[in-house]
Formats: structure tokens, sequence, C-alpha cells
């Protein structure tokens, strides 16, 4: 009696396993189609491409133009660094003919 009712128990259980395997397959063909059919309408869609293509360049003029203002602003750091280093290298030759001429003093 316990075999049969266990055979039975596997039997409802594979039944209902069956079941919601169809029912996902269905689910999932549905979302499939669904997006098929998206795609096609956004690969349809020249409107969609010319904003795209709009919003490129204008991430690409912004891109270009933040970079020209940062190397500005390198390049105007870069000449204060070669004026004060200038400057040291003068104040060092200084130090260094005074001391060999001997007129250095601390």
């Amino acid at each position: 009696m316990q075999k049969k009712n266990i055979s039975h128990s596997v039997e409802a259980i594979e039944t209902r396993a069956d079941k919601l395997l169809n029912e996902a397959r269905i689910k999932a063909d549905n979302i499939l189609l669904k997006a098929n059919k998206d795609v096609d309408e956004l690969l349809n869609s020249e409107l969609l491409t010319d904003e795209v293509d709009a919003r490129c360049h204008d991430i690409i003029n912004k891109a270009t133009q933040e970079a020209d203002k940062k190397n500005k602003a390198a390049s105007k750091q870069t000449s204060g660094i070669k004026v004060h280093a200038d400057k040291n290298i003068e104040a060092i030759v200084e130090r260094i003919v005074a001391v060999v001429t001997g007129a250095y003093e601390e």
C-alpha cells in the first residue's frame, strides 16, 4: 500500500512539475516575443538614432572643452613651477659663486 501511495505522490509531483515547466516556457516565449518587438521598434526608429547621435556629439564636445580647460590649467601651473624653479636656480648659482669666490657668509 505504501508503494502505491509513494507512486501516486511521485506522479503528482511530476505532473505539477511538467505543468510549471510548461507555464515557464510560455512566459519565456512571451518575454522573448516582446523583447524582439521592442528591438525591432528601436531599430526602425530614426528619431532615436538621431537623438543618440546628438547626445554623443554633446558628450564629446563637453569632454573636449573640459580637456582643454584642464590642459590650460596644467600649462599655467607648469609655467609657475618653471618660474619658481628658475628663481631657485639663480639663488643656488649665486650661492655657489659666493662660496667659490670666498664671498659667502653664513
